[in-house]
């Protein structure tokens, strides 16, 4: 493959991503939702930085349209459009899910302890 680290870097933390994302909706593994947003967070600063460095028009006449650009291009593209939806899909899910979980262990930590609600 043709690249360099910033290739590396931003197809390592897309399909870590991607990873994250498949574990949370079959509901393998409790640490994946934990790690969502601030995977996001950093994915969708980088992909900013990296089309802004890499296509703005100052620095772009110079350069070469690789089989990489057209692949990052489009990946971003569909990041873009779908994480947003789709985080919050995931998360609406966690939250229905394991919202009467934490409800229940509220209230018998409450009564444990004595609280009334």
């Amino acid at each position: 493959m043709e690249g360099n680290l910033f290739d590396y870097i931003f197809l390592s933390t897309l399909y870590f991503m991607f990873l994250l994302i498949w574990l949370v909706i079959l509901g393998i593994g409790k640490f994946a939702p934990k790690y969502l947003d601030p995977v996001r967070s950093f994915l969708t600063l980088y992909i900013g930085g990296l089309l802004f460095v890499r296509y703005n028009p100052l620095t772009y006449k110079d350069r070469n349209f690789r089989e990489f650009d057209r692949r990052l291009i489009f990946t971003c593209s569909i990041f873009l459009l779908f994480s947003t939806a789709l985080i919050s899909g995931i998360r609406k899910r966690i939250e229905k899910k394991a919202g009467p979980i934490v409800q229940d262990n509220i209230s018998e930590i409450k009564d444990n302890i004595g609280i009334k609600s």
